[in-house]
């Protein structure tokens, strides 16, 4: 399956599928009656391109690629490629982790045909699929394959951003009598601050499905039956498969909550809890393949072991910070834009713009007229779920300690609830247009005065406080700043006003409403997803062609060079991680050569290491001031920076002279750190009684790996341990001449083979029972599924 590098081809399959996603819809909802007008359909197709529409259009990349050019081996290439300056220092996960996963995922789908099982890139190897932040089984996800890396991130933030419009203008449809209204709100939680800066990570691409969860909830509440059921399956599955569980969590939690709200409007019946099992279970189901291996690699990581004995715990805010946040929830324009202007803060206060309720001034307008002008029980729950999305993103002291006694939140980020609010906003104020505009019939003069004076107050009554707040708040941004913050807050506001006085008609009105949200939320949140030259996407740099070899091979950068992950676009084996599902055995042996940091990679110092050597580590990038040990020689040095090479590498697999076996895995590290050459001793974990035995001897040659494969040819005099420095994940089989070999840890955290006297040709492979398993559940429920809605249209046909 290729990927195609043409740059607009990303327009024309977004083209494609976004217009077959949307005609379905209309098929599907005018067959139960409620159709949407074409020019609604339009408008929920050009609604994404508002933000990614330049970056389809042009090839460009519509991901914060800049930050790589903070260090090099890319800065000093940064001109070149018309990165002039960063834009948005705090989406570091999306160019550190989320784009190089994705590209692994491709590489390994498209590149090597195989499952994606297996990310050779990152921490000498580990599982890919398993680790589920790569969304390997989304339909976006998918389809995105078919495209170039570039192409496909922009595609894959597209068809997010119309999940996000799509769902909210759904559930606006459910409340709402209003269409132009709906669509107001599916540009109001599509343009949310929270879903912008999130729409590049597995989080964002989970909260986009909230809406179409919630309506599915609804549904299920006051309908109960097949196709409530089919609705809120297949929601949750897009939730699932979008690969962030803590997502999953708080979206299923509040769409439990709003299903009891709305099932008080109707009896309790039987039907209700035989649809709701089926829609969870069957979404479970066919998110096996994904969810079976996750289980069991969380069951190996340190994060893990970390939350069981009790070491992450709920971060509590203080009130310094409470109060920080609480001014950037209103004005978030007073808290400054990174490398534009900032407000100097104490150490303690952190920028607060991912974790902010915050969805334009003009949303909290309406949202404010519809809680004192509509009448809707609705407007109750939407209200709650604002104050739930904002008090979770002050997390005060008492409250985060009060979650931990929830399921599953004890484990979660739960700040990120504050995207409730964005939905909440959007909902509110589509409810408080079509209000408007059911009391604006001619027939009814003094109503529509009455309701027309209370729109145009809630506007300028807010407009009011925000020019009061902004006078009478000290700030050491300059005027000029201040001043163009004040008027993307205000004069949307002002203008909404006139705008309901002097219009004629209501639908004047709303297309107004629409053109000024859609001009001041693209103002207030462009640079939280920057978009950046297609030549800045990972060029190669000066001192790549030197890091060449016949057999596989590693690398390593001391230091901050060469940020966590990026050498994945090279195709580059580093062995530093950056993962939330850490192999605790890979965690603890990296205390031998690397430091650990908060919330980003283990960084190495120096090469000193005979670790290093025993990790296949033959080439490092090294500031050009750092002066390597003696088995390191310099091949090529290139400004700030050296490349060097170890002549002390050992290969993927080697058989070494003498192994100590039956160590405790507890000192298995400790003994390890006076180890000075481990082709002279390798630790074997077999057996209880420690010794150390010669080993062979034997020689392995011809080392190949390929992703979730890899093989050898070694030829041993007496059996003996082969030390292949592939982490040993649950899932390895080791086979020679199709005969099973054991397989013990090495090295405490490598794979260990025990290999019999002679010639042979051994075959690893990476393959988890549990991804067995689960790709049969998925597969059978699939047709399950299919066989039974088939049987349900032959039996309406006849």
């Amino acid at each position: 399956m290729p990927a195609y590098n043409l740059p607009r081809l990303g327009l024309l399959l977004y083209a494609l599928t976004a217009g077959a996603l949307l005609l379905i819809v209309r098929w599907r909802l005018a067959i139960a009656g409620r159709a949407i007008t074409w020019s609604s359909a339009i408008v929920l197709f050009l609604l994404p391109l508002v933000l990614t529409g330049r970056a389809l259009a042009t090839g460009d990349v519509y991901a914060p690629v800049d930050l790589a050019y903070l260090s090099e081996p890319l800065a000093s290439m940064s001109e070149s490629v018309g990165i002039t300056r960063t834009v948005n220092p705090m989406a570091s996960d999306v160019f550190a982790e989320f784009v190089p996963w994705a590209h692994a995922l491709r590489h390994v789908i498209v590149g090597m045909g195989q499952w994606p099982l297996w990310n050779p890139y990152e921490g000498a190897g580990g599982p890919l699929a398993a680790t589920v932040q790569s969304a390997p089984y989304h339909p976006i996800t998918v389809v995105g394959l078919l495209l170039s890396a570039p192409d496909g991130i922009n595609y894959n933030a597209a068809m997010a951003y119309l999940l996000a419009a799509l769902g909210a203008f759904l559930l606006a449809r459910e409340l709402t009598s209003n269409e132009l209204a709906s669509l107001i709100a599916a540009a109001g939680f599509m343009l949310s601050t929270h879903v912008v800066a999130f729409i590049g990570v597995a989080h964002g691409l989970a909260l986009v499905t909230l809406p179409l969860v919630l309506l599915g909830a609804r549904r299920l509440a006051l309908d109960p039956g097949r196709r409530s059921a089919a609705l809120l399956g297949g929601a949750l599955l897009l939730n699932l498969l979008a690969g962030h569980p803590e997502s999953s969590l708080h979206v299923v939690s509040i769409a439990v909550v709003y299903f009891v709200f709305e099932v008080r409007q109707t009896k309790l019946r039987v039907l209700h809890f035989v649809a709701g099992l089926a829609a969870g279970i069957g979404a479970l189901l066919l998110s096996a393949i994904l969810l079976l291996p996750m289980f069991e690699a969380i069951e190996q990581s340190e994060e893990a072991a970390q939350r069981a004995a009790g070491y992450i715990t709920q971060k509590t805010t203080t009130w310094p910070q409470i109060r920080h946040r609480l001014r950037a929830y209103t004005l978030p324009y007073l808290d400054g834009t990174p490398n534009v202007e900032e407000e100097p803060h104490a150490p303690e206060v952190a920028h607060t713009w991912l974790s902010t309720p915050y969805s334009g001034t003009l949303l909290a307008a309406l949202s404010l007229y519809a809680l004192f002008a509509v009448r809707s029980r609705e407007k109750w729950f939407f209200l709650f779920a604002i104050v739930w999305g904002a008090i979770s993103g002050l997390s005060p002291p008492g409250y985060t300690h009060l979650l931990e006694y929830l399921p599953g939140f004890s484990f979660a980020v739960n700040d990120r609830l504050v995207y409730f609010s964005g939905l909440g906003f959007s909902l509110l104020a589509a409810m408080g247009l079509a209000g408007w505009i059911d009391g604006t019939d001619r027939t009814y003069r003094t109503d529509r005065t009455h309701r027309t004076n209370g729109l145009v107050w809630a506007c300028l009554g807010v407009a009011a406080v925000i020019a009061i707040v902004t006078l009478v708040t000290r700030t050491a941004l300059s005027p000029d700043y201040v001043r163009i913050g004040a008027m993307r807050a205000i004069l949307p506001l002002v203008l909404t006003a006139a705008a309901v006085l002097i219009a004629r008609t209501p639908r004047v009105v709303l297309v107004a409403v629409m053109a000024l949200l859609l001009v001041q939320r693209v103002a207030e949140t462009e640079w939280l997803e920057p978009t950046n030259p297609r030549e800045a996407f990972y060029p190669p740099f000066p001192g790549l062609e030197v890091m060449t070899a016949p057999e596989p091979f590693r690398i390593v950068a001391v230091g901050h060079l060469l940020p966590p992950l990026i050498a994945t676009h090279y195709r580059l084996e580093d062995v530093r991680q950056f993962q939330a599902i850490t192999f605790r055995r890979m965690y603890e042996a990296d205390r031998l050569w690397s430091v650990e940091q908060a919330i980003w990679s283990n960084r190495a110092d120096d090469l000193n290491s005979p670790f290093l050597s025993a990790m296949n580590v033959r080439f490092a990038l090294a500031p050009s001031t750092y002066v390597p040990p003696l088995w390191w020689e310099v091949r090529g040095r290139y400004g700030e920076y050296l490349v060097a090479e170890n002549r002390r590498v050992l290969p993927r697999a080697y058989v070494p002279r003498h192994v100590r076996v039956g160590t405790p895995s507890f000192r298995t590290v400790f003994e390890m750190r006076s180890a000075t050459d481990f082709a002279e001793e390798s630790w074997i974990q077999e057996g209880t009684d420690a010794q150390r035995v010669a080993n062979g001897p034997g020689m392995v040659t011809e080392v190949r790996q390929r992703g979730s494969h890899a093989s050898f040819d070694v030829k041993m005099e007496r059996e003996g341990w082969v030390v292949a420095s592939i982490p040993a994940w649950r899932g390895w089989r080791a086979t020679a001449g199709g005969k099973p070999l054991k397989i013990r840890f090495a090295n405490h955290a490598f794979l260990g083979v025990l290999v019999p006297a002679g010639e042979h040709r051994v075959q690893l492979l990476y393959r988890p029972r549990t991804f067995v398993l689960g790709a049969w559940i998925s597969g059978m429920t699939a047709v399950l599924v299919a066989a039974f809605y088939a049987l349900r249209a032959r039996k309406q046909d006849e």
